[in-house]
């Protein structure tokens, strides 16, 4: 037989009043998530997978998308190998900023033994190709700080 003592609470009572503290709800979680996360596509049946464009290749994706816009509109004009000069350099970016989402194929990637896709793909997968990459997250190592203005004699 258990007594107890008037000045010793009851433990069994405390644990049934207990109340636990309110934990806020978290906003905005999915979106700090997604960051670094990588962005998958299909092409050809095999699932890619886009890892956040370091700045340089996002610069070098962004000079290549002017290049072809700029040389699209001379096609109408006529001159094609600056149109036809530019997408020949697509296929090896988007070969080296993509991944194969199968762990084999990677592996097989390194060695040699799988070839780049995106060398047969037709103009249109390259366009289309190149307006998802660029719409793709970059990452970005370098901190974007205002110009200093130039002196000014009054």
């Amino acid at each position: 037989m258990i007594t107890l003592s008037p000045t010793r609470p009851n433990r069994v009572e405390q644990s049934k009043s207990w109340v636990p503290p309110r934990v806020p709800k978290q906003a905005n979680s999915g979106y700090s998530f997604e960051l670094g996360g990588a962005v998958h596509f299909v092409f050809r049946g095999r699932t890619y997978r886009v890892n956040p464009l370091p700045w340089k290749e996002g610069q070098r994706l962004s000079d290549l998308y002017d290049r072809i816009q700029r040389a699209s509109e001379e096609v109408a004009e006529g001159s094609k190998e600056e149109y036809r000069a530019a997408l020949e350099q697509l296929p090896r970016f988007i070969w080296r900023n993509v991944q194969s989402s199968s762990p084999i194929l990677r592996i097989l990637r390194r060695v040699g033994v799988v070839r780049n896709p995106f060398k047969t793909a037709s103009e249109g997968e390259l366009i289309s190709l190149l307006y998802f990459l660029s719409s793709c997250r970059m990452r970005s190592s370098v901190q974007l700080r205002p110009s200093q203005a130039a002196n000014r004699s009054m």
